[in-house]
């Protein structure tokens, strides 16, 4: 759900907070990413729109393994380092355990900065889609820009010729049927794109005359 901020940032304030998460995410790659690095990240929302007023700053983030390891048997001194090194308390059960490598690298790029979403990878698919401007901070494990205004000004819708083609890769994601609780959430995705991406995906689907149906 969108977070409804009593208090907006002015985009001075919000530049700062992206550029010391750029930092951080560098900083981890290039020191701390022993065994999960930061592969992707990707700006969207209102920054990336280059809104002077802001909300939060939503970037899309895929975490993925430097290398393999058995989480079991590295855990005790990764608990050590973490502790004395990042300053976190050693996790509380043993899935916390299994899971401390990926998710902490989330926590130290979040930092625990309220205005920072950290979204998953996953939705920056159906995002794309909007055809609002989105910008890479990092592709491939490397760093596209390390400077904040720069990633702002880079920012761009996708090509159409993208967009057809991550609609028909399957995004969004087609509901088993047209009725209950996942297809009122893709028709309420659908009303963010444009009627031609919107026609290509129920289309796609099947769903063209269900949606046509409701919304006479």
């Amino acid at each position: 759900m969108p977070k409804n901020f009593k208090t907006k940032m002015k985009k001075g304030v919000a530049l700062k907070k992206l550029q010391d998460l750029i930092d951080r995410i560098e900083y981890w790659n290039k020191h701390y990413a022993t065994y999960f690095k930061v592969q992707s990240a990707t700006l969207v929302g209102s920054l990336a729109r280059n809104q002077e007023v802001i909300g939060d700053i939503d970037v899309c983030m895929q975490v993925q393994r430097a290398k393999e390891f058995s989480a079991q048997e590295n855990k005790e001194s990764y608990i050590e380092w973490r502790k004395s090194l990042l300053g976190y308390a050693p996790p509380r059960d043993y899935n916390a355990q299994l899971n401390m490598y990926e998710l902490d690298v989330t926590r130290y790029v979040k930092n625990r900065d309220g205005r920072i979403e950290i979204l998953r990878n996953d939705q920056l698919g159906p995002i794309s889609l909007t055809m609002n401007p989105i910008s890479s901070i990092v592709n491939g494990g490397s760093i596209i820009s390390s400077s904040a205004s720069e990633v702002v000004m880079n920012a761009l819708p996708i090509t159409n010729e993208k967009a057809i083609e991550l609609i028909n890769s399957g995004i969004p994601r087609r509901p088993a049927e047209a009725k209950g609780e996942y297809w009122n959430s893709y028709c309420c995705s659908l009303s963010r794109y444009s009627d031609v991406h919107r026609e290509l995906i129920l289309k796609r689907d099947n769903y063209l005359s269900n949606f046509q149906a409701e919304n006479a």
